[in-house]
């Protein structure tokens, strides 16, 4: 049997596990090979190591086909495989994650090739630009999966590698994130101070229910929160829809982040403080949120982009005119597997309030809309039931306050 080698890109996809290779090679045996095995005109194999393996150990010369050369070398292999093998998405994900450095050195050939160039850049700069990105979006067309799955798993692959062996195999993307996550807030929290106060120059927290919490009626000018999502914790929808009944001033406003699944039964619950508390719906703002962040609803069959900013105000509104959509530029679960991006929760701050007025998060999490508060200039208290909420929120706004000291 003539030996042969293996070329890069025949790695995309791992070998089998020494029992299932030496099933495949006695099922070759019996049966014989029905698929060939695929090798460019220098006699390197592209595809089927684990067939040309298993040939070998049956003494088997197997059948080969050579690839005429032409386009995507990495496109041809993928589509091969993606034939033969059931993939989750996990899998898929590793395949991707694997395929990077062979789609980036095509799209480099690609651009030597055409020698294109941005004006004022040299071609190794607009390789260095394109490539990566180029490469990403071309992986997640080859496999069938969203972008942002590959940006993970490539992260993952460089940060915490013991889970990602385990990816595909044991865990799923979202369960690896959670466990990337959680061991992440494990350890932020032992290495944390567990004597900092609970208030600053600017803000002050209390880990309590809303109900409980010690804010005087008609004090907030501003409620912006982002209330827990999931069905069996619509029940704070009538919590929050009490609490900004009273907390706000009049003219004041409450706008909630919601989730589309339950915008009619969530309008309902905080539209029964609409007659006796004098709140009025006001309008339903869209929150643009990165298309690498769009979640699947496979209940509904949606991909969603957008969350609905639902705005509700205590009396009369008397301030300016706005535009109803708000953009975030990034997605950011570093500190809460439910948070926001200081850089989205700034953008609605921005649209409603103005500095020096007194916003409240009474489901802060993490404190992402309290870092962005204090960093506009705004006065901002945070309320969350989850003490480990509220030390990650306490953490944030001390080492925000630590960084802007100037000497």
């Amino acid at each position: 049997m003539k030996k042969r080698e293996f070329h890069p890109v025949a790695s995309i996809f791992p070998l089998m596990p020494e029992v299932e290779l030496q099933q495949l090679a006695e099922d070759i045996k019996e049966n014989g090979l029905r698929e060939p095995i695929w090798i460019l005109q220098d006699g390197r194999i592209i595809d089927g190591r684990n067939r040309y393996l298993a040939c070998e150990m049956v003494g088997i010369e197997p059948e080969h086909r050579t690839h005429n050369g032409g386009g995507s070398l990495v496109a041809f292999v993928v589509s091969l495989n993606l034939k033969r093998r059931h993939l989750n998405a996990a899998q898929k994900v590793k395949a991707a994650v694997a395929m990077l450095p062979h789609l980036e050195a095509e799209a480099k050939e690609r651009q030597r090739e055409h020698g294109g160039t941005a004006p004022g850049k040299s071609l190794t700069q607009n390789i260095a630009e394109v490539n990566k990105g180029e490469a990403r979006e071309k992986a997640a067309e080859l496999v069938g999966i969203n972008r942002q799955y590959i940006s993970d798993g490539k992260k993952m692959e460089r940060e915490n590698p013991d889970v990602y062996k385990r990816l595909g195999v044991e865990l799923t993307v979202p369960q690896a994130k959670k466990e990337i996550g959680k061991a992440e807030r494990a350890a932020k929290k032992n290495a944390a101070p567990d004597n900092l106060p609970d208030h600053g120059d600017r803000w002050q927290l209390y880990t309590c229910d809303i109900l409980n919490a010690p804010i005087d009626d008609g004090s907030l000018d501003w409620i912006i929160t982002d209330p827990p999502y999931a069905k069996e914790h619509l029940e704070v929808w009538n919590k929050l829809g009490l609490f900004a009944a009273t907390a706000l001033k009049p003219g004041g406003s409450l706008v909630a982040m919601a989730p589309q699944s339950y915008l009619p039964e969530i309008i309902k619950l905080l539209s029964v403080y609409t007659d006796a508390w004098n709140m009025k719906y006001q309008w339903t703002l869209a929150y643009l949120t990165p298309g690498g962040q769009s979640a699947q609803l496979w209940d509904r069959k949606v991909n969603t982009f957008w969350k609905p900013l639902l705005w509700f105000t205590q009396g009369d509104y008397n301030g300016d005119w706005m535009g109803d959509v708000c953009n975030s530029t990034e997605n950011d679960k570093r500190y809460h597997k439910w948070g926001q991006s200081v850089s989205g929760m700034a953008a609605v701050i921005d649209r409603f309030t103005l500095p020096g007025e007194l916003i409240c998060d009474p489901f802060c999490g993490a404190g992402t809309t309290g870092v962005a508060a204090v960093q506009m200039n705004r006065l901002f208290i945070g309320v969350d039931v989850d003490p480990d909420a509220i030390t990650t929120t306490k953490e944030r706004l001390f080492q925000w306050e630590k960084d802007t000291i100037t000497v």
